[in-house]
């Protein structure tokens, strides 16, 4: 996959300083999310048996201290492809202990139950696509007709996230959806996504 992620930055001209400064504003805006407690409902503490008992109860990946983590991203190498990579740990996700569920049920069961309504799922979609050459662009196919299938309109949708484990293949996804040469060579024609609409926020 890292080295897809490298060949998906190449070929839409994804610059290492992009994907570095997506990495810095990801890590920032989650440290601001953190300090405001966003996250306090969404963290079950883990006690963890060692020398003594530790309590795990905050993600050690998150870099708070971005400066710090601008200063040693151009000292980083490339990690997948050596030659001419351009993603690096820095801008790749980090391997990770943790673990996370989803309970997904029926709006009736959730109400007996007692449980909050307010999300619910209305689409998904899955997309294959020829490995090569753009194997991670998957999502920009899938995302048309998944609007279409829950009947809504790209107008309709207020904010996008997009979950991948490397900053290139997020900002190629987001230079593609504003593509129409994209849309209508790979996506049987559609109107792509404004500028205005579909921001890289991290």
């Amino acid at each position: 996959m890292g080295w897809h992620g490298d060949v998906i930055g190449e070929l839409n001209s994804i610059s290492r300083e992009d994907q570095e400064a997506l990495a810095v504003a990801s890590h920032a805006n989650a440290a601001r999310a953190e300090k405001a407690g966003y996250f306090s409902d969404e963290i079950v503490p883990v006690m963890v048996d060692a020398t003594k008992n530790i309590e795990v109860k905050c993600d050690d990946v998150l870099q708070r201290d971005t400066e710090k983590m601008k200063a040693k991203m151009p000292s980083l190498k490339p990690v997948f492809r050596k030659d001419k990579g351009t993603i690096t740990a820095a801008t790749s996700s980090a391997l990770t202990d943790g673990g996370s569920a989803m309970l997904v049920m029926s709006e009736e069961k959730a109400k007996k139950l007692g449980y909050p309504t307010d999300v619910s799922v209305k689409s998904w979609y899955f997309c294959g696509i020829d490995p090569y050459p753009q194997l991670l662009l998957a999502p920009v196919l899938g995302w048309g007709p998944a609007l279409r299938k829950a009947g809504l309109a790209p107008k309709d949708i207020d904010l996008y996230e997009i979950h991948e484990a490397f900053a290139a293949q997020v900002l190629a996804t987001i230079k593609r959806l504003r593509s129409q040469e994209f849309f209508d060579r790979y996506a049987g024609g559609g109107k792509p996504l404004s500028r205005k609409t579909l921001t890289g926020r991290g």
